[in-house]
């Protein structure tokens, strides 16, 4: 268990770190590549054309990597899986293989709902290679694990702590972009 509270305090930090006693954050750091224009009513602030222009706004030397994928909060997903090209097919992809990830214009998504929910001027989607675009270290080593056993004597239970030393920043700007949503319902 401690070892998931780590990773998902990592990921808190690592996705919208303020970069001052935190992590820089990647969706922090990020530059927006393009801002929705569709209705947060209808489509969750996304359209067909904000998606093509996310990707089309990365470096070239990235666009076409095969690492790239698209990084939202599972809200973003929900709304993305309802949004249908001009024949009404839908343009989200579920996998029919075990173990493949869904995709989106031919790329996997992943959800972090670290980011943010749809919202008016939220940023909770994003594209690219992350790898290239965003470093992390951690400092000093690896985790320090404490027993606490006289602390909690008295109810018969032994407690643990955890604690680790992590940064991380942008390294790469054209490598990874977010999508703003429209600033209007």
């Amino acid at each position: 268990k401690l070892g998931e509270r780590i990773g998902r305090i990592l990921s808190q930090h690592f996705t919208t770190g303020g970069g001052t006693t935190l992590p820089d954050g990647i969706v922090t750091s990020a530059t927006v590549g393009v801002t929705g224009s569709g209705s947060l009513a209808s489509t969750g602030g996304y359209s067909y054309d904000n998606l093509v222009d996310l990707q089309e706004s990365l470096d070239p030397a990235y666009g076409g990597h095969p690492d790239c994928k698209w990084m939202g909060h599972q809200g973003v997903r929900k709304a993305l899986r309802k949004i249908k090209d001009t024949t009404g097919r839908p343009i989200w992809e579920p996998s029919v293989q075990a173990g493949a990830s869904d995709t989106l214009l031919g790329r996997p998504f992943v959800v972090n709902n670290d980011m943010a929910a749809v919202a008016q001027n939220s940023k909770s989607l994003g594209y690219g290679n992350i790898k290239q675009a965003y470093v992390t270290r951690q400092v000093a080593g690896s985790a320090s694990l404490l027993r606490l056993t006289e602390r909690y004597a008295d109810y018969l239970q032994v407690g643990f702590l955890a604690f680790e030393r992590w940064d991380g920043t942008l390294q790469d700007a054209g490598a990874f972009k977010v999508m703003q949503t429209t600033p209007t319902a």
